[in-house]
């Protein structure tokens, strides 16, 4: 990748920007659709495109693919967070929403040390 710090600087207003049109696209997309999508779907979508997103992270060997996986990251990563609240108090009421939506930051946060910490230690020693 040339340019380094330039790329960076790129890399993180592209997610940014993504993260932001995430958010709004699946807000207004999923009130707009509710009649005809169930709002679990587009949260499925939203992180299937994560999944996809990752995996173009994990084979971009030129700059042009690390900015469409960049996009695809943010737009996904910004769906994720606009309709999980929404899922949680439709999915589980609203009588003891807060006690809801609190467990799920921390095994979002859980989940992902677990990963990082733990599978990819033991991904990096096998190689």
């Amino acid at each position: 990748l040339s340019d380094a710090k330039r790329t960076k600087t790129t890399l993180v207003s592209l997610f940014s920007v993504a993260n932001a049109f995430g958010r709004l696209g699946a807000g207004i997309g999923s009130d707009a659709l509710r009649t005809v999508v169930d709002r679990p779907l587009f949260f499925s979508a939203a992180t299937a495109l994560m999944g996809a997103a990752h995996g173009m992270l994990l084979f971009a060997r030129c700059t042009a693919f690390l900015y469409a996986a960049a996009i695809c990251s943010g737009v996904a990563y910004g769906a994720f967070w606009s309709l999980l609240p929404t899922l949680v108090g439709e999915l589980f009421g609203l009588r003891a929403f807060a006690s809801t939506y609190n467990a799920f930051t921390p095994a979002v946060s859980g989940a992902s040390l677990i990963l990082s910490a733990q599978l990819a230690a033991k991904i990096a020693e096998s190689h």
